[in-house]
């Protein structure tokens, strides 16, 4: 079960205040309450290395609790453990953060404390890390990280510390200046990483993508083409949300005035991506902006 306790460790560093916080606190009954609740024993082991000895807060709301909190808060809210989670904190708003034990996925991330108390509903979680303490890592580091349920749903990206990178070398995306006017500008689009891709496939439970513009419309296994399909100093693949009535046609006169070799238009769970491809030769020959020399933020 994946769960890094040393970015935990370290966001709670990050998050006492200059307040001293123990680790691992003697707390015989929370071992007790772990042991009945049937969990996995590497998620067992972490919540008791690692139970603070006080609560620590975002800036004095939320945060992460005591485990005479963590009992008092799962036992409060009973939908949590048949859903196979079990809340450690909660966010600035209130909703719980929570860890997703069944078959040891380790996977962290939040449940609406509005939707828990809908009795109805069956979709009260949404995933955000791969394990609590990337969770935390980036909840303490990374800017724009989803800070409750809603965030996540509007940016479903699962953080993973471990792919982490230092940045990429500049593609036409981020250097082509009648490139960047056009999307960013006109059409408030973004480049779109291959990572950001397939987890909204993942997403949407699909493997494939539909691609228009070839010579004929065709299904492409993503999995396989990505690290060569998306983003280099040959293709730049933008996305929107999907509104044809506002962007289609102009979108399309546009793109065409760039005169791309190859043109493709696709579309995941609501968003449209449009894919550009020139010959090395005309690449190179693309008008660049000489002083960018990193990623644009997006």
């Amino acid at each position: 079960m994946r769960l890094m306790a040393e970015l935990f460790r370290a966001a709670i560093g990050r998050l006492r205040g200059g307040e001293m916080v123990a680790f691992g606190a003697d707390a015989p009954e929370f071992r007790e309450w772990l042991q009945q609740r049937s969990l996995p024993g590497a998620l067992v082991q972490f919540l008791l290395e690692n139970s603070l000895s006080r609560h620590v807060s975002f800036n004095g709301v939320g945060g992460i609790w005591t485990p005479a909190d963590i009992i008092e808060w799962n036992e409060q809210e009973e939908a949590l453990y048949p859903a196979g989670l079990i809340a450690v904190g909660s966010a600035t708003n209130g909703d719980p953060i929570v860890i997703h034990f069944i078959e040891g996925s380790g996977l962290a991330g939040f449940a609406s404390h509005d939707l828990l108390c809908d009795e109805e509903s069956q979709n009260f979680y949404l995933p955000a890390a791969r394990s609590i303490g990337e969770m935390l890592h980036g909840m303490t580091t990374v800017e724009d990280f989803p800070r409750d349920y809603w965030d996540a749903k509007d940016n479903p990206i699962l953080f993973d510390a471990e792919v982490i990178k230092p940045p990429l070398p500049p593609c036409l995306g981020r250097l082509v200046e009648p490139i960047i006017d056009l999307f960013k500008g006109r059409f408030h689009g973004r480049l779109s990483e291959h990572s950001e891709i397939e987890e909204r496939l993942r997403i949407a439970n699909q493997s494939t993508i539909k691609v228009w513009g070839d010579e004929e419309s065709n299904w492409i296994p993503f999995a396989s083409v990505a690290d060569a399909w998306v983003n280099d100093m040959q293709t730049v693949v933008f996305d929107f949300w999907r509104e044809y009535d506002r962007i289609g046609i102009p979108l399309a006169h546009d793109v065409l005035r760039l005169a791309p070799d190859r043109l493709q238009y696709f579309e995941i769970a609501g968003r449209l991506y449009v894919r550009m491809w020139w010959k090395r030769d005309r690449a190179e020959a693309l008008p660049t902006q000489s002083a960018k020399t990193g990623p644009d933020p997006v």
